[in-house]
């Protein structure tokens, strides 16, 4: 969760555990909003690009003392007060100031035209949170008539990283739809609806 200290407000995704069923739907819904690239062979999972990772969980029992859960992990847009650096430490150790948090919407964002790739973001994350581009964005052919137009694919040799879809925030805030909450893609795709974006006083 992310927080503002001048306003007092604090911008978070609140994810229900116990009502996901690891379907993986929020993943999609995420890649396909904010232009995730992927190659046809996915299978190493050291280089592809996941923003909203879902992780299986269990407690290694057999039945019927089995459990598992499943857990989303996008971005947690660490909140300074977390940690002992006066902001969180993915933007702390940035030599190029890519990675800021803003003070208006406590959200941390990534900016891949300043970026150089240096990787320190990504071992500075508590969450694994960041991923890097080992490759130019592609996608089959009919698939690039179909992407958001409000978010730019990022290039060959940068970092990236969840956005809280900080686009479409900025467009509801302004537009008809606004109601003091953000309606995500991620969230109205998910069958249980277990996750809802708003602001928190």
């Amino acid at each position: 969760m992310s927080g503002n200290k001048s306003s007092g407000v604090r911008y978070g995704m609140v994810i229900d555990v116990d009502k996901c069923t690891g379907c993986m739907a929020c993943s999609v819904a995420c890649q396909q909003e904010n232009n995730v690239s992927f190659r046809e062979d996915e299978t190493n999972k050291l280089r592809s690009i996941t923003w909203l990772e879902v992780f299986y969980l269990d407690n290694g029992k057999p039945y019927p003392e089995h459990r598992k859960a499943y857990m989303p992990r996008p971005c947690q847009h660490c909140d300074s007060s977390h940690h002992p650096y006066p902001y969180p430490p993915c933007t702390f150790v940035c030599p190029v100031n890519a990675t800021h948090r803003d003070e208006e919407t406590g959200l941390v964002n990534h900016i891949p035209v300043r970026c150089i790739g240096c990787r320190y973001c990504i071992s500075a994350c508590s969450y694994h949170a960041r991923y890097f581009n080992w490759w130019d964005p592609k996608w089959p052919e009919p698939m690039e008539e179909m992407l958001t137009p409000d978010v730019s694919p990022r290039m060959r040799g940068v970092v990236e990283k969840c956005t809280m879809c900080i686009h479409d925030y900025n467009e509801r805030k302004t537009g008809p739809l606004w109601r003091g909450g953000v309606s995500l893609r991620r969230v109205n795709t998910c069958p249980p609806a277990w996750s809802l974006a708003l602001p928190r006083p």
